[in-house]
């Protein structure tokens, strides 16, 4: 009885709360967003902002938990990052997960504009513009290409800096310990 009320409440934060930015069409969800300042002697005016939510509302199969660390945007204080992000997460796993809609949408889910803002590079080779580490002639989802040697699974400008910034010695054996692919093989024959 107490788990059905506390949902209940939770739903009205996502339906007509402080979380409604976290609202996934055709899902009957609850959340709940929560704001901490982060107080230290040298500055003041830092946050870390939250969003926990759940679908469905009657017998939940999917909980994400949502951190933003210090925001860097003007207003700090705003859980609205938080929900926007939990948002995009739930309505991409949700189906992915076959969590079937429990509600009739009320429109589409539109996600948080600042999505938008990242450009897709196939747009940018259009215009005539190539990254620095080549040009992009395609774009999206799929296989991908195979890898060509153990040494592409660790490509050192996948996370922007150097296996030697990032204290990485190759010449290490635990480095070779950690991409020895040979007991994957061993145990997928087994």
């Amino acid at each position: 009885e107490v788990s059905a009320d506390i949902r209940e409440y939770m739903g009205m934060s996502v339906t007509s709360g402080t979380s409604t930015k976290a609202k996934v069409q055709g899902y009957s969800m609850g959340g709940k967003t929560g704001t901490a300042e982060k107080l230290t002697e040298k500055e003041k005016g830092n946050y870390l902002v939250s969003f926990i939510g759940f679908a469905p509302l009657d017998k939940p199969e999917m909980l994400v938990y949502v951190v933003v660390d210090t925001p860097n945007v003007e207003s700090q204080a705003s859980s609205s990052y938080a929900q926007y992000l939990a948002q995009a997460i739930m309505s991409e796993v949700l189906p992915y997960m076959n969590v079937y809609q429990d509600e009739k949408a009320e429109g589409a889910t539109v996600l948080w504009e600042g999505f938008y803002g990242v450009p897709k590079f196939t747009d940018i080779v259009e215009d005539g513009v190539s990254n620095p580490y080549g040009t992009v002639l395609d774009q999206g989802y799929g296989d991908g290409d195979p890898l060509e040697s153990e040494e592409d699974l660790n490509d050192e400008y996948s996370d922007g800096i150097t296996n030697e910034q990032a204290g990485i010695d190759e010449d290490d054996d635990s480095y070779e310990d950690a991409y020895d692919t040979e007991e994957l093989d061993q145990d997928e024959e087994e």
